[in-house]
């Protein structure tokens, strides 16, 4: 791969990489998990939904990434990465399933390095008609909201949370009425996004409710969707600096829907929505019950397993 010094950023620049998923090749009803690990980076934040791994793809020998996408009700997707090297060390999980999307991410790095990190993203997304007798055909607002329950800490490192909600290959306006962020961090963004970090020391547990807010046509179908991402790394590139620095984001605790949360039509609320689904699944309800734990501990084995595999170095 060739390196090439930008003298107006001060980074080195990847060369350009090959596309991975996204929620423009997701299936409604399905969805995708992607995770990476590396211990060079541009620094670039990860937006729910988008290919993470064309962050990653042109760092030739400097990174591991695994995807996998899923579809239909039952569907499920698993991704898992790790990478050591000797300054760097990370790994990254994510599993996704309609309804649900748990992930982690941990790095331990150097803070002289550029930007080592761990990654990982992915969601659900969905075709549906929502409906409120009487009022076929009347532009309204569908709400419904996601529960995100983890731990965020940092040694010196920055970890964080975020998601989104689309409208098909959109992320939703943040002036569409009933949007409530819930207790997540400031963003400056006009899209319904939220997040949650720490940044250099701390920690911080998180369980909190969001309220998306999605314009639709009642009686009429679209698709929406729910993505996430995760990052573990460090909060600054300081090369006069060769302090170990840590930091880990653990949602394996998990994002999930929380159910319907009723309709506004003209600013007047409704909870006698109907919502039919092309996945049969019940979203008037919240998300569809985890496996037994025995299929869980079957899948985190198969993760522990993805990540021993994946054990690379420079």
């Amino acid at each position: 791969m060739k390196l090439i010094a930008s003298l107006t950023v001060g980074l080195l620049a990847a060369s350009p990489g090959h596309a991975g998923p996204s929620v423009g090749s997701a299936g409604a009803p399905g969805g995708l998990a992607s995770a990476c690990a590396s211990d060079l980076s541009a620094g670039v934040g990860y937006t729910p939904g988008l290919d993470i791994t064309a962050a990653f793809s042109g760092w030739t020998g400097h990174f591991a990434c695994q995807s996998q996408d899923f579809s239909g009700a039952a569907g499920q997707a698993a991704a898992a990465a790790q990478w050591n090297a000797p300054n760097a060390a990370n790994q990254s999980s994510i599993q996704a399933r309609m309804g649900r999307i748990h992930l982690a991410a941990s790095n331990m790095a150097r803070i002289n390095e550029q930007f080592p990190v761990a990654a990982a993203g992915g969601g659900w997304s969905e075709t549906m008609t929502v409906n409120v007798p009487g009022h076929e055909g009347e532009a309204a607002t569908w709400l419904f909201t996601v529960d995100a329950t983890g731990l965020l800490s940092a040694g010196g490192g920055s970890a964080q949370v975020m998601a989104n909600v689309y409208k098909g290959q959109d992320e939703v306006s943040i002036y569409t009425p009933g949007f409530e962020p819930g207790g997540s961090d400031p963003l400056g963004t006009e899209r319904q996004r939220v997040v949650w970090g720490v940044s250099r020391s701390g920690s911080r547990s998180i369980d909190d409710t969001v309220t998306f807010a999605v314009p639709v046509t009642l009686g009429q179908s679209f698709v929406w969707g729910v993505y996430a991402t995760t990052q573990a790394g460090i909060p600054a590139w300081t090369p006069s600096l060769d302090t170990m620095v840590s930091s880990n984001a653990d949602f394996l605790h998990t994002l999930s829907y929380g159910g319907s949360a009723g309709v506004l039509i003209g600013g007047v609320a409704y909870d006698n929505e109907l919502i039919v689904a092309a996945s049969g699944i019940d979203w008037t309800a919240a998300a569809v019950p985890e496996p037994g734990a025995g299929a869980l501990m079957l899948l985190g084995l198969a993760l522990v397993g993805r990540l021993a595999g994946r054990r690379s170095g420079r």
